[in-house]
């Protein structure tokens, strides 16, 4: 743990502990997706059906940011598998740290916390929203900073590094796939699809924000059913 991490998280941490109401709202803004994933896809679709003289345009950002949550989520995940194990604050022996009222001292035990994949599938939108309107890419940072980071920051679920690190994974992926001829290569058959089959495109894009605004609740928990059916039938870890 770096001297960088342990004053902003002790600076926060300073404030927990002294109110029962503050320290549950904050435990209650952390858990509630629709409040961080149900608000993205709600611009998500304002942007997508915003009037504009590059819609077709616009709509190929989408479909590129989109794409670039998927990514930067996916890498965020590697990383935390693949690099040493980073404890969270609340879990960090020696630390000093107060556990704010309401927070299981439990809560994501024996899960790395660097990078978070909170900012970087969020950063990824937030970046997304910024190269199709500035206003709503200052609106969704805003968003992604207050809602999304600062309580799990106040909560010790992660250090400020594990955030930084996630919001550069989720703000290149967005820039990298939003080039050009890459999101023109994403977007194009995508929306020959809308326009040949709008039911079926709306069905299957609905179902895709759908996951998003969920935080992929579904394939995580799909992910983790599976493993425990492979260690229980072949053994497999």
């Amino acid at each position: 743990m770096n001297s960088f991490d342990q004053s902003i998280t002790l600076f926060l941490n300073q404030y927990a502990g002294h109110s029962w109401l503050f320290d549950n709202f904050i435990v209650f803004l952390s858990d509630q997706d629709f409040l961080k994933g149900g608000f993205a896809l709600a611009l998500f679709w304002y942007a997508w059906f915003l009037p504009s003289e590059a819609l077709s345009e616009n709509r190929q950002k989408l479909l590129a940011m989109l794409a670039a949550c998927l990514v930067a989520l996916a890498i965020g995940v590697i990383l935390q598998r693949a690099l040493p194990f980073h404890y969270r604050p609340i879990h960090t022996a020696g630390l000093a740290f107060t556990l704010p009222q309401g927070l299981s001292p439990k809560a994501l035990d024996g899960w790395s916390s660097l990078p978070s994949d909170h900012a970087a599938l969020f950063f990824a939108f937030s970046t997304g929203f910024f190269l199709i309107s500035r206003s709503l890419g200052v609106i969704s940072f805003l968003h992604t900073i207050i809602i999304v980071c600062l309580p799990r920051l106040y909560l010790g679920l992660h250090f400020p590094t594990d955030i930084i690190a996630g919001a550069l994974i989720g703000i290149g992926s967005s820039y990298l796939l939003s080039a050009k001829g890459k999101r023109a290569y994403i977007g194009h058959f995508v929306l020959i699809w809308e326009q040949r089959a709008p039911a079926a495109f709306y069905a299957g894009l609905f179902l895709v924000s759908y996951e998003i605004a969920g935080l992929f609740i579904f394939i995580r928990e799909s992910a983790s059913f599976s493993r425990s059916m492979l260690k229980a039938i072949f053994g497999f870890s």
